[in-house]
């Protein structure tokens, strides 16, 4: 009679085990916070290096074209300094929210230093930040592009380096590095920026407000048109301390302010959205 009890407690005790680890990976691995927070990352800092691209071609209205899909507005006041012998140009949207023609609110500076022009190999240029807040998002850091020349595709190819802080309007802190190829695969023979398509592969590391590690890697080439803001293709895999791995999906090539988000185990998927 013992022995039926004890193997009764037994297969209880497993039971149990079994249940709340089933309940752990259905019920409580299931965020998409990580995968928001790099993505999150990822379009803020290129988000910075077109408006950059875009002063660099000396608009004030810092339009993509006539017609086009504008990003900025004449809030945006933008001065060179061709003097030094690191170029600098300066975007200062004000120290007052500044509503852009992408829908986002922008205040503060981009500061822009480049050994030479973009399109030119060996040219660095190096982007940097001075109270400079999207969306009251507090941006910091650098993000640092060398143009590597033609590849073996005879497209340009920028290694591109980021060491990044942002703090959320919520007071949630973001660490965020990132080392990255992107090629140029549309748009160099053409004057206008609306055309013009990227291809993104690297790795990327960072923290969140809760202490959690991450790691994300291309899976599948990333692709970015500039005229959409975000990545309109292209999957990353997100490694997360203590938890089964996500991998975003950023769609077929549309250009839409969503991605959806896969999380090993797990045959739900999750839609979010891009800031």
């Amino acid at each position: 009679m013992k022995t039926i009890a004890k193997t009764f407690l037994l297969v209880a005790a497993l039971s149990s085990a079994f249940t709340s680890c089933k309940k752990e990976t259905t019920d409580t691995d299931n965020d998409t916070n990580t995968a928001q927070d790099n993505s999150l990352s990822e379009s803020t800092y290129d988000d910075a290096n077109d408006i950059s691209d875009l002063a660099a071609k000396g608009s004030l209205l810092l339009k993509l074209e006539e017609g086009g899909n504008d990003l900025l507005s004449t809030c945006a006041m933008v001065t060179y300094d061709t003097v030094s012998s690191f170029k600098t140009t300066t975007i200062n949207f004000g120290t007052t929210n500044c509503m852009c023609l992408d829908g986002k609110n922008r205040r503060g500076k981009i500061i822009v230093t480049h050994t030479g022009h973009y399109k030119d190999p060996g040219t660095v240029i190096t982007i940097s930040f001075d109270g400079y807040y999207v969306n009251d998002n507090h941006v910091e850091g650098s993000r640092t592009v060398t143009n590597n020349g033609l590849n073996a595709d005879n497209n340009i190819s920028f290694s591109v380096v980021v060491n990044g802080t942002i703090t959320k309007a919520d007071g949630t802190v973001i660490t965020w590095t990132s080392t990255r190829t992107r090629e140029w695969i549309t748009g160099y023979e053409t004057a206008t920026k609306s055309d013009d398509q990227y291809r993104v592969t690297g790795t990327a590391s960072g923290t969140r407000a809760n202490g959690a590690s991450f790691t994300a890697e291309t899976v599948t080439p990333l692709i970015r048109k500039v005229e959409c803001h975000q990545f309109v293709s292209g999957t990353v895999k997100i490694m997360v301390t203590g938890k089964r791995t996500r991998t975003i999906d950023f769609g077929n090539g549309d250009c839409d302010d969503t991605a959806t988000v896969s999380i090993e185990g797990i045959t739900a998927t999750k839609t979010i959205t891009l800031h």
